[in-house]
Formats: structure tokens, sequence, C-alpha cells
């Protein structure tokens, strides 16, 4: 059974350290709530709802070192920078363009129902998330979602195995009309492709 990598606390620091603070700022995953384990599975599981993973990819190295997970070339290609803050098993990159506030974070999890934990979470608090979309990746299963509590949030998780997964988030403080699940979409894409092309 994967050891859970669960919400860290602590991107909250690293996330007010690039951002401007300022009330109602999106919290970052973990600030309200921590997921020690992961919840207890049965035939009826809320879990059984995400699709299992075909074709496993071997995730690990990207979680013992997440601001590897995106390459030169498509930072570039993202117009992103790689700051190399990483907490625990996450990596904040930011817009090569600071005057944007833009920040985009890469996470990586282990859970004995992997993707399936995104859907437990979403079960358990009603109205957490909005815009849930769920959707086939380059062949993995994912979803889509934004934060209830504002607009210019975007997260995507993405199954890398039936007990791991990676998720991308985009927040957009400026809040300047940038499609932030587009841009979610095309990076946690980008992040799939470089899982892949270690394995």
């Amino acid at each position: 059974m994967a050891t859970p990598r669960t919400w860290l606390t602590a991107v909250s620091m690293a996330s007010a350290a690039l951002l401007t603070a300022c009330d109602g700022d999106p919290e970052q995953p973990g600030t309200s709530t921590t997921r020690a384990t992961p919840p207890p599975s049965t035939s009826s599981s809320r879990a059984d709802q995400a699709p299992p993973v075909p074709n496993p990819l071997d995730d690990a190295a990207f979680a013992a070192s997440p601001c590897t997970s995106l390459t030169t070339t498509q930072l570039s290609d993202l117009q992103l920078t790689n700051t190399e803050a990483v907490v625990g098993d996450s990596c904040t990159y930011t817009d090569l363009d600071p005057a944007t506030e833009l920040a985009v974070y890469v996470y990586y999890f282990g859970a004995d129902n992997g993707l399936g934990e995104l859907y437990d979470m979403k079960a358990e608090v009603e109205g957490m998330w909005t815009d849930w979309s769920a959707f086939e990746l380059d062949g993995h299963p994912a979803v889509r979602f934004r934060d209830y509590k504002s607009f210019n949030v975007c997260d995507i998780g993405v199954g890398t195995s039936d007990e791991t997964y990676f998720r991308v988030r985009v927040q957009d403080p400026a809040d300047d009309g940038r499609d932030t699940c587009g841009l979610v979409t095309t990076i946690g894409t980008a992040v799939l492709a470089t899982i892949r092309a270690a394995n």
C-alpha cells in the first residue's frame, strides 16, 4: 500500500511568499483539512467512480523531486519560471511576468484509491468544488474543477496508477480574465508527458 502523500499545510507558506496577500485569496490545498490517511474502501465506495488507470506510470522520482515535473522547453513554451520552491511533494512555478502574480502548483499524492481520493473529498464536502468535469487526458483518467470560493483558481487531478495521482493548481490573483482551467489542462498534459517520457 502506498504511503499517502497528504495535503500540505506548509504549501500556504510557500504561496504567501510568492503572492500578494489580500482578503479572500483562495486557500492552498491543506490549509483547512489534512488527510493523514485515505478513507476506508468498500465495494460501494464513492472511489469506485474513479476509472482504473489502464497504463500505469511510476511517478515516484517526480514526487521525490517535484520541480522536475516540467522541462526547460515546456517552461519556455508555457511562459513559466521554475521557482525551485519545494514543499514536501509539491513545486511552485510562476509566470515569467511577475506583475501577473500567476502561480502554478504541482503536487504528487499516493492513496489506496488513487484519483478516487478526489472523488471522495468532493462527496464528503458538498459544494466544495464547482465545474467538476471527469475526462480522459492522454489515456489517463482525470478530473478538473474550480474552488467554490474563487473563479480564478482551477485544478486538475490526473491518475498515474490506481494508487497514485498528481494534481496541478493554477491560481490567478489578479483575476485578469485568464482561462485558468484551459491553462491547468495544458500544464497537466505537459506534466503527464514528462512522467511518461521517464517511464
